[in-house]
């Protein structure tokens, strides 16, 4: 492993640095969408025209392709983009997420959704990194850095309003897709729009330094790539489940489940409800409760000092309770001696907790 290091080092230290007076929008944006392209979903993609342009938010929303997919940039500093996906290049994109590859012909154009906004969002995030970083070495990080996709805008009449920086540099790219199936087939095209502020908010993206491996010291470098890092990740959301028990039912009995019917969980579920992320990795167990007015769970030992919870018991399904008639009022029979008193049964209850079935 340190041979390996060391080889890597030098082939790197070996490695001559980019010019940047080498470095061109045109060949960095075709870059960035090939590798983003590849990565994400191993198609050949190319960039056959490119035509750059500033122009003003209102100017822009005239030169959209019809029914296009608008998504805004949020960048620093508040910073507001655009990229527009056209049709025919959304619909490339969706076909091979779905499909794994590109139909010859392109469907029927239809309006874009916030599905597909949501779909192509790990794509366009992954270009506009990739940007952040092909663009480290130059001083155009200044308006590119930092920025990725925010919401979705269904109607583009409003655009010319929320883009009200003075001017945008404005990048109109035609994008082709995939390898022709055959001699006679053509390639699939779309068109890809990306605006952003041409006054620059953008941020210096954080590099790691050339030559530096996980395996090795950490480098005067790292640590500001580590608090970057941080900052980046640790605001995101995350979903944390609090489950109350697993059950198995037989198909017969789950068929005829039915509002009103109560289900049979296994004992001791207050006292152990499992807290896990959403993959099904456990935090901590838990104890059900009530504090403040609310269902509160009460936090326990943590997972490695928790019970390990065996399989989803076997559940049993229970009819519907129907209401009993009135106890008529006789006096209660004598009890013995060696009977514990009503209500004062030191034998423990049954610990089988019900949930009502919705």
């Amino acid at each position: 492993m340190a041979a390996a290091t060391l080889i890597g080092r030098k082939i790197a230290s070996a490695t001559p640095a980019a010019d940047p007076a080498r470095i061109t929008c045109e060949k960095v944006l075709h870059t960035a969408f090939a590798r983003a392209a590849e990565r994400q979903m191993h198609l050949p993609l190319r960039m056959p025209a490119l035509a750059e342009r500033q122009l003003s938010g209102p100017e822009i929303a005239e030169i959209l392709p019809e029914n296009a997919l608008l998504l805004m940039l949020h960048g620093p500093q508040e910073g507001l983009g655009l990229m527009a996906l056209s049709p025919a290049a959304l619909a490339a994109l969706i076909e091979m997420m779905t499909l794994g590859r590109v139909a010859d012909h392109p469907p029927p154009a239809r309006r874009p959704t916030r599905t597909d906004a949501a779909m192509v969002a790990g794509f366009t995030d992954m270009v506009l990194a990739e940007c952040d970083s092909l663009f480290a070495a130059t001083d155009d990080w200044r308006w590119t850095g930092g920025f990725r996709q925010g919401g979705h805008l269904p109607d583009p009449r409003p655009l010319g309003l929320m883009l009200e920086e003075p001017a945008y540099l404005v990048f109109r790219m035609s994008l082709a897709f995939g390898l022709p199936s055959g001699p006679e087939a053509e390639v699939r095209t779309g068109e890809v729009l990306l605006a952003l502020p041409a006054a620059g908010h953008g941020r210096r993206p954080l590099s790691r330094p050339a030559g530096t491996g996980g395996d090795g010291p950490d480098m005067p470098g790292d640590a500001e790539w580590r608090r970057g890092l941080e900052r980046a990740v640790l605001p995101a959301g995350a979903e944390v489940r609090a489950i109350l028990a697993r059950v198995t039912l037989a198909l017969a009995d789950l068929l005829r489940i039915e509002a009103g019917q109560s289900l049979a969980l296994p004992a001791a579920t207050l006292g152990a409800v499992r807290l896990e992320v959403a993959d099904g990795g456990l935090i901590c167990l838990g104890q059900l409760g009530q504090g403040q007015g609310h269902r509160a769970l009460r936090l326990g030992p943590p997972p490695d000092e928790a019970p390990v919870s065996g399989p989803a018991g076997r559940g049993e399904l229970l009819p519907a309770a129907e209401p009993s008639p009135p106890a008529a009022r006789h006096p209660p029979p004598p009890r013995t001696p060696s009977e514990p008193p009503a209500g004062r049964d030191d034998a423990p209850a049954p610990a089988a907790a019900l949930a009502r079935a919705v």
